[in-house]
């Protein structure tokens, strides 16, 4: 995963980190693999009122990027959670 994000970066893609995990576990863990320069934002479900499935999370950070989710990819680790990425495109 590390390699993937940091080509999409020297790529010049904008690049996030959604997860349903609290912000204290993901901030160790992404500092703990180096990866923390590499993210422009990281959004925690904790911070809505309901965190994932619900697809406010990924409105928030299409919004906060600025970029249209239409313009988005959503890569994720559980099928039904992709499904709630609207018009963004994914993969498991």
């Amino acid at each position: 995963m590390k390699t993937t994000v940091q080509e999409l970066k020297r790529r010049g893609y904008i690049v996030a980190l959604v997860s349903s995990t609290g912000p204290k576990l993901i901030s160790r863990i992404v500092e703990e693999v180096g990866m923390r320069p590499e993210f422009d934002l990281i959004v925690s479900g904790k911070q809505f009122k309901q965190s994932k499935p619900n697809p406010e999370i990924y409105h928030y950070t299409a919004n906060i990027l600025g970029v249209r989710e239409d313009e988005c990819f959503v890569v994720e680790d559980s099928t039904s959670r992709r499904r709630t990425a609207p018009g963004c495109p994914s993969r498991d």
